[in-house]
């Protein structure tokens, strides 16, 4: 029963992306799990990242490299002028519905839009388009070396057969022409057991 779910929310997700992310081209209810078992899902995961390999990824025609879990193989997908580097995550347990959704996109600035200001006021117009769009957090950051803006909400999904809330961190920058979005997107009440491993692709990242 997971598997046209997880289609679903691929496609659903892919489309909010497009939207926020790229604005001109870019999840049946989660089952509700015992506190016990909740407890040893957690204890799993810990281990899990305790113990997870992490592995180089450099792509020179877009200008990044970033290290990211050996068990999580990277694709690439064009979508228009835009090109999605996505980091397909496996489930630490069963017990989860969804994977994690981590996405990069990377696509040449358009002319009348150069600076972080610019991309800035264009994502966040198309992020409060969003389903029940809630900002979260708004603060200044880095992301590979290069100052960036971050942007933490929750929202829902267009499809009416996904019904659980989703949570996102989207990080963006500018650097030779070309903007660089980093998305982290999961379901609501999953959203901080995968940080650890998010932040520490984060902090692998970088713009050249």
């Amino acid at each position: 029963m997971l598997e046209p779910l997880d289609r679903k929310l691929n496609i659903a997700i892919l489309v909010t992306i497009c939207t926020i992310a790229f604005i001109v081209v870019v999840s049946a209810s989660l089952t509700q799990a015992m506190a016990q078992m909740n407890h040893i899902q957690n204890n799993n995961t810990t281990a899990n990242k305790r113990t997870m390999v992490f592995e180089p990824y450099e792509n020179p025609s877009l200008g990044i490299k970033l290290q990211h879990p050996k068990d999580w193989p990277v694709s690439t997908q064009k979508l228009g002028q835009t090109t999605v580097i996505r980091l397909n995550a496996t489930r630490q347990s069963d017990m989860e519905t969804i994977p994690p959704v981590i996405l990069v996109s990377i696509e040449a600035l358009p002319q009348n839009s150069k600076t972080l200001d610019d991309l800035t006021r264009s994502n966040m117009a198309e992020a409060a388009k969003l389903n029940n769009f809630h900002l979260i957090e708004s603060n200044t950051t880095q992301l590979g070396d290069h100052v960036a803006k971050k942007i933490l909400y929750s929202y829902s999904s267009d499809d009416p057969s996904l019904t659980f809330p989703l949570k996102s961190m989207d990080i963006w920058t500018v650097s030779n022409g070309k903007k660089y979005i980093f998305s982290y997107i999961d379901a609501q009440h999953e959203f901080v057991k995968q940080l650890p491993i998010v932040n520490k692709i984060l902090g692998s990242i970088k713009i050249y």
